[in-house]
């Protein structure tokens, strides 16, 4: 029994009982008498279906207008710039690489967003994103403490104390760790804590050398007496 089917778009499909027709002149299809699943579909148009009894000897004529859908949205710009600048950026849980300048196409909506970098804590987000308003996003990530490498000791400080040299004669010359010094019999002199050698010489006198140890903060005397070179 031919049943005529009459559609809008044109070029709409046909699907009867799970298989495809195509309706012949005039849009024409021969079904036997029953009921049969009808869907009628076509690209850019919403789908239906429907059941239609075909009856021995009554003609049949289906017309049917398919509802055109929304056109889909249109994608949008969001640019990242996310430091470090080799940080990972996934959307949805997929990951998204942009192009040269920072920027991927995303569709109106909301989105979850991760980044990640190696030695820096991951971050994530909720990013909103609205039709034709392009995006700049911008991110730092922050260092992971764990990876940091531990802060560098303070310096050792520089501990000085004072030597006071009295001599006998009181011009002899005053040598510490083979470096002459003029040492002033009340000041002395600023020397690094710790052991010096002094030695102490004068014309006519034989050379004395003695170890003394320095402390911070205590001035540390000496009294050297020369013995004349006997003629």
């Amino acid at each position: 029994m031919p049943v005529v089917f009459r559609m809008q778009p044109k070029h709409a499909r046909i699907r009867i009982d799970g298989a495809l027709h195509t309706p012949g002149a005039g849009g024409k299809v021969a079904l036997l008498p029953g009921d049969h699943l009808v869907e009628i579909f076509a690209d850019g148009y919403r789908s239906e279906a429907l059941t239609i009894e075909v009856v021995d000897g009554t003609p049949t004529t289906i017309s049917k207008r398919l509802e055109a859908l929304p056109p889909p949205p249109t994608p949008v710009t969001v640019t990242f710039d996310v430091r470090p600048n080799d940080a990972e950026i996934r959307i949805g849980g997929q990951v998204s690489t942009p192009d040269s300048r920072g920027r991927i196409a995303l569709l109106p909506g909301r989105h979850r967003v991760t980044l990640t970098a190696r030695d820096h804590l991951p971050q994530t987000f909720e990013l909103d994103v609205h039709e034709s308003k392009p995006l700049t996003i911008s991110k730092t990530l922050a260092r992971d403490p764990s990876t940091m490498p531990p802060p560098a000791p303070p310096p050792t400080p520089i501990l000085m104390g004072t030597l006071v040299v009295k001599t006998t004669p009181a011009d002899a010359t005053v040598i510490v760790d083979k470096e002459i010094f003029v040492v002033e019999p009340r000041k002395g002199v600023s020397l690094l804590v710790g052991e010096h050698d002094v030695e102490v010489s004068a014309k006519g006198y034989k050379t004395k050398t003695i170890r003394v140890t320095v402390e911070p903060g205590k001035p540390r005397a000496e009294f050297v007496t020369l013995q004349r070179i006997k003629k």
